[in-house]
């Protein structure tokens, strides 16, 4: 498991360490630092695959440089694996001209789904023939393909829904999904001969039921998929048997809440809980308050899931200055260590002013 980051001279950062937990949550207002720290995660993982750490759309050295560095200095970005590993650090050097990478990590299984999903389509692609990296896809395009590699896989008690019957990925997606569409009925295809796929909802083209589905879809499979045990008739590709079976997996979610009713921003977020309590380390940025109090709910009423394993970093960055970030605790009975002030009280404060008599 990654214990920690340490990021220097790195957009908003001049020198910072971001604790990591098993469920990490990160949240703050806009432009506070967030997104930053998942694309220093990102671009870590990239040079441990021995590929670019810049990200496409991201721009180079010059942009990403901070501002609030010296002149001279270069960006320093520090993955540090948990204490039962004391050696493993994955560490990149970026000057304008050079990249450094130093990995002493042990594998990891990991996906990325960012806050901009691929909505309802007609058609999806599907993952390279050779699989050669096992992924949902980064907008979650590949959650067809994805979907019937693993339906077989066999999901954990801790994390079934409570309403379901079967014990394996295909039933258990519906039962999940329920929270989000009730009685929704899912149809997964995928047409080999041209290399695409196709989802149908309740016979209906996806592009007739809205964002919601396709933006929570990939969530709930990647969280259900990476917390599962193998199928009863094992894997028949070696890679997949491989992914599925790294005993360090990783999940990086932007804003899981994206097109939900807080109904279906608070499944996640208890679903998200429960799939770190199964053995995946998640992070995740999130603006919902719906999404966290799943997270408490979670705590709070199963016992697999420690308090101690679940943190909240609230950052906040003023004008000029580098992104602080104030970690928030979760107790066992789902309550928080502190509430700053700017730390999803909006509610609060537009409650009270529709509460006074006068129109100020």
């Amino acid at each position: 498991m990654l214990d920690s980051i340490n990021i220097k001279s790195f957009k908003s950062f001049i020198d910072s360490t971001i604790s990591l937990n098993k469920l990490t949550i990160l949240t703050g207002l806009n432009n506070s630092g967030k997104s930053s720290i998942i694309q220093a995660i990102r671009m870590c993982l990239l040079c441990k695959d021995n590929l670019s750490p810049y990200i496409l759309g991201y721009g180079d050295f010059s942009e990403l440089k901070s501002k609030l560095s010296s002149l001279h200095s270069k960006i320093d970005i520090s993955l540090k694996e948990s204490n039962n590993n004391p050696s493993g650090v994955l560490n990149i050097k970026l000057e304008e001209d050079t990249t450094f990478c130093d990995c002493n990590i042990e594998p990891i299984s990991y996906d990325y789904i960012s806050a901009d999903r691929h909505g309802p389509s007609v058609i999806l692609p599907t993952m390279n023939n050779d699989i050669s990296n096992i992924t949902i896809g980064s907008k979650g395009e590949y959650f067809v393909d994805y979907f019937l590699k693993f339906e077989n896989v066999i999901i954990p008690e801790l994390i079934r829904h409570e309403s379901s019957i079967g014990n394996t990925l295909k039933h258990q997606v519906s039962y999940w999904m329920s929270e989000i569409s009730p009685g929704v009925d899912l149809n997964f295809e995928v047409n080999k001969n041209h290399d695409i796929s196709h989802l149908e909802v309740n016979t209906f083209r996806a592009t007739n039921t809205g964002f919601g589905i396709s933006y929570s879809l990939p969530i709930v499979l990647s969280a259900l998929t990476m917390s599962s045990m193998p199928p009863l008739d094992e894997f028949k590709n070696s890679k997949l048997k491989k992914w599925h079976s790294c005993p360090n997996k990783l999940l990086i979610i932007e804003n899981p809440e994206a097109h939900l009713h807080p109904k279906g921003q608070t499944a996640l977020g208890k679903l998200i809980a429960l799939a770190s309590a199964c053995g995946v380390q998640v992070i995740i940025e999130t603006h919902s308050d719906h999404f966290v109090d799943g997270v408490r709910l979670a705590v709070k009423q199963y016992n697999a899931l420690s308090a101690q394993d679940c943190s909240i970093h609230y950052l906040t960055r003023e004008k000029g200055m580098q992104s602080v970030s104030e970690v928030i605790k979760i107790s066992d009975d789902g309550k928080l260590s502190s509430w700053p002030i700017g730390f999803f009280d909006q509610t609060s404060i537009n409650l009270s002013k529709l509460a006074k008599r006068d129109k100020k």
